[in-house]
């Protein structure tokens, strides 16, 4: 797959070269010197597989051409600091790539495969990567939540990271309306907030409100003198 990730933190996983000037020959590819990412792609040996970004890219590289990063994984390249793409036991995640409906791609080690259809507007650059769009990442790791609570979590991250608005994903999510898993979709981001800071903060408001129904906490609100100064002793 050809790209022009500009990146300077990854290495870009390369074929065979004859001539060893563009990649390893293959005879070097089967040495220690170069480790296989993928079928015909490899980086050199010293490149640290678990390294979050490198392993975005060397999922993305072995994926058929139109391949978008998504999902957390899509996050996290723009900056979104709660999607490290670790499970609560420090697992690693694996990285989910938007193929859209009509391709296909063999299952590999470390890799989601997203068969969901995309609208002609959800694919993205990013320092040359192609990504999901914000809301639709988002959108991508809600759905595979495994609870109400961590969907609202999801939202509420990526809205609190600034890599999109709340207004944003509420308009990209009504779009959704009728497909699959939607209801608890719109549900989800219905319970979004902005100025959520922390995951634990979106579990403390789910759980008040259980207590206290019409009662919604409020998270990091900015507290205005009278005068309309922000106030620096609270």
């Amino acid at each position: 797959m050809d790209t022009t990730i500009t990146r300077a933190d990854v290495v870009i996983p390369v074929p065979t070269d004859s001539t060893g000037l563009h990649g390893p020959t293959k005879g070097q590819a089967r040495g220690a010197g170069w480790r296989r990412t993928s079928p015909g792609l490899y980086v050199p040996a010293r490149v640290e597989p678990t390294l979050t970004a490198q392993r975005i890219v060397e999922a993305w590289a072995g994926a058929p051409q139109g391949t978008a990063v998504t999902g957390w994984a899509a996050l996290h390249w723009l900056g979104a600091e709660w999607f490290p793409g670790t499970a609560s036991d420090r697992s690693l995640l694996p990285v989910p790539l938007a193929l859209g409906d009509r391709q296909h791609t063999p299952r590999r080690p470390g890799v989601l495969p997203c068969h969901e259809w995309l609208f002609d507007d959800d694919v993205r650059e990013s320092d040359g990567l192609p990504l999901t769009r914000p809301e639709r990442s988002a959108v991508a790791e809600m759905v595979r939540a495994r609870t109400f609570e961590e969907a609202v979590q999801v939202a509420d991250m990526a809205v609190g990271s600034g890599v999109m608005t709340l207004p944003e994903l509420i308009e990209y999510t009504e779009r959704l309306r009728g497909r699959p898993r939607s209801r608890r979709l719109l549900s989800a981001v219905g319970e979004a907030r902005e100025n959520v800071w922390s995951p634990m903060e979106t579990t403390l408001r789910l759980h008040w409100l259980t207590l206290r129904p019409a009662a919604h906490l409020l998270c990091n609100t900015p507290i205005l003198s009278t005068a309309g100064q922000l106030d620096s002793t609270c």
